[in-house]
């Protein structure tokens, strides 16, 4: 998993149980799932739900 951009604007870079990698925000669906991304952070990514992806 990367994270990357500046301020409140961060995106993140997942890689899938499939070994395919999307790019996320905040509010984005998770491909093949009802899980959005609710919040991302220095630290890592929370998903609507409740699980937290960090590295």
């Amino acid at each position: 998993m990367e994270i990357n951009g500046k301020d409140k604007r961060l995106n993140a870079v997942l890689r899938m149980a499939d070994g395919r990698q999307t790019s996320v925000t905040t509010g984005s669906q998770l491909p093949g799932t009802s899980v959005t991304v609710k919040s991302i952070s220095l630290s890592g990514v929370t998903l609507s739900d409740g699980t937290t992806l960090t590295f």
